[in-house]
């Protein structure tokens, strides 16, 4: 499932959860410190994400959807990097939706309604009524013929 992975990959140590290092190519220290401060900040959200994320044990059964109101409030943050990744991770919340949307209606699409469950119960009964039906009549002109 791509939206947890995606999920998983950005709380751990990566691309978001990393400790900058100075070095002589380094920017100011005010502008390093604020930029990671952000990225620590993106890191800490995506953690509770995944914490308040239902793991997909959770999701499966009813396919439910994932209601971005119910996770934490995205922070505010200028780097244009990180605002891309904010960006693809709701991006991969609108693709699992609309998956989970559409096998939810697939689920529903295959759930047999009261009169074939009848059907189903009773065309047993049926049939082998109608081989009796069948094999009667067939004695019958036997014995008339």
């Amino acid at each position: 499932m791509q939206l947890l992975s995606f999920v998983d990959q950005y709380s751990h140590e990566g691309p978001v959860c990393r400790a900058f290092v100075r070095s002589q190519f380094s920017p100011p220290p005010a502008q390093f410190q604020r930029a990671q401060k952000d990225y620590d900040s993106v890191c800490h959200w995506f953690w509770d994400v995944q914490r308040k994320l239902p793991r997909l044990a959770d999701l499966y059964p009813d396919f439910k959807e994932v209601d971005p109101k119910n996770l934490p409030s995205e922070p505010d943050v200028p780097e244009t990097e990180l605002r891309e990744i904010l960006r693809g991770f709701h991006n991969q919340v609108g693709l699992y939706n609309a998956d989970a949307k559409e096998c939810g209606s697939i689920v529903r699409a295959t759930k047999q309604s009261s009169a074939e469950q009848l059907l189903v119960f009773t065309s047993p009964l049926l049939l082998s009524f109608a081989i009796a039906l069948r094999i009667t009549k067939v004695t019958g002109e036997i014995r008339l013929g």
